[in-house]
């Protein structure tokens, strides 16, 4: 698990957990982002901001692995 507060105070980071499922050919890699109640109002406007960066960033991971 890490603290993701980029950008932002450590006082306010959300939290992510990286988890790693190997099968035969195939490594599953499940992100959990979560955290976002902690922070009120401010909450849904910030995951939403961090949904379209994962969309991007995750891109990025699928096209490496073809």
């Amino acid at each position: 698990m890490l603290l993701w507060h980029l950008r932002f105070d450590r006082a306010d980071a959300a939290e992510v957990e990286v988890t790693f499922a190997g099968e035969e050919h195939q490594t599953t890699v499940t992100i959990v982002h979560s955290g976002w109640e902690r922070l009120g109002t401010e909450g849904p406007i910030r995951r939403e901001r961090n949904e379209r960066g994962w969309a991007g960033v995750l891109e990025h991971y699928r096209r490496a692995t073809l």
